[in-house]
């Protein structure tokens, strides 16, 4: 694969870095600097997720999303998505052409494990995303996480929840209508924004599950996804 980041990299002016996933969404290689391998690891996922919402309306080949400093190129095949960051002096056009290209000519023998194809050494200038924000911070001991839906959560459990719904919302709807959908669950419930009740937080993402991120992923995957995420911060 190292040659055909290479490629990319060179053919157009501006391309920060490219990362490729199979179709289950698994990074497979990448050529972003080792300084953002893990934002690298959040976002694709959130950007996957964007895709398959996208392909449950209509079949796609390329998705380009837009961000205040650059953008970001998805190109589709059966099996693979190669996705690339470009600062908004690229040409964009030109860039679709090479990356059409280059997902076309990927075969098995592009494809090798993780951490071997990493070309990129220079960190580029940092470009926003939409997909973009504070990373989470990771839950806290076992003994600290509540086991009943009444308890209360500490803030470091809370801010996690909170951003993880958040983000889903935020795939389809963008940042400012996100908060504005995630604000009126928890007027709904009658519950403050900054909450720790446990039950009270799992009343809003109820809320959020069957309305708005039912449409989003369907309603098994929405349960689904807060049932993991329960499991994850000791709610299940």
């Amino acid at each position: 694969m190292a040659n055909i980041f290479k490629e990319i990299r060179n053919s157009v002016d501006g391309v920060v870095g490219s990362y490729l996933m199979n179709i289950e969404g698994e990074i497979i290689g990448h050529d972003v600097p080792s300084l953002f391998e893990n934002e690298l690891i959040r976002s694709s996922s959130d950007l996957f997720q964007l895709i398959d919402i996208v392909k449950s309306e209509r079949p796609i080949s390329c998705i380009n999303v837009k961000a205040d400093q650059g953008f970001i190129q998805l190109a589709i095949s059966d099996s693979h998505i190669l996705g690339t960051f470009a600062s908004k002096h690229a040409d964009e056009s030109l860039l679709n052409l090479v990356v059409k290209k280059a997902i076309e000519s990927i075969t098995t023998e592009d494809i090798v494990p993780m951490g071997t194809n990493v070309v990129a050494s220079e960190t580029p200038a940092q470009m926003s995303s939409p997909v973009e924000e504070a990373p989470p911070t990771p839950a806290p001991s076992a003994e600290k996480v509540p086991s009943q839906a009444g308890e209360e959560v500490n803030n470091e459990v809370r801010v996690a929840l909170c951003q993880a719904v958040k983000s889903k919302v935020k795939i389809m709807y963008g940042d400012k209508r996100a908060e504005s959908i995630v604000t009126d669950a928890f007027e709904q419930v009658g519950a403050k924004r900054d909450t720790r009740n446990a039950q009270e937080l799992k009343a809003v993402f109820d809320i959020l599950a069957s309305g708005i991120m039912a449409k989003m992923l369907g309603k098994k995957k929405a349960k689904r996804f807060l049932d993991d995420l329960y499991e994850k911060h000791g709610l299940a």
